[in-house]
């Protein structure tokens, strides 16, 4: 067994968590925020779908610019890119761990 084979099986389990929690966010709700100084629940749910691929960057990387979260919040149109960016996300963090 390598290194990364418990780590790929902890972000299997996890993934399969998080994708129940981002397959119930509702589509209707994507603008709703829960204070007025809070990103929109599509912009939580984008966070937390994206998560796998900045952690992987943050790892990988030789700097870390704060200036990038600063800028604008992502955001997003449907529920279809949210999954969409979701699954982009593990490829890449499994890539990473591979």
């Amino acid at each position: 067994m390598s290194m990364s084979a418990p780590f790929l099986q902890e972000l299997a389990a996890e993934a399969a968590t998080t994708r129940r929690v981002l397959e119930r966010v509702p589509e209707s709700s994507l603008a709703w925020r829960p204070h007025a100084k809070s990103m929109s629940l599509g912009q939580l749910a984008l966070h937390v779908a994206t998560l796998p691929r900045m952690v992987s960057d943050f790892v990988a990387g030789d700097t870390l610019d704060f200036s990038v979260a600063a800028a604008a919040s992502p955001t997003i149109d449907g529920q279809g890119a949210l999954m969409a960016a979701f699954d982009d996300s593990i490829a890449h963090g499994q890539g990473y761990l591979a």
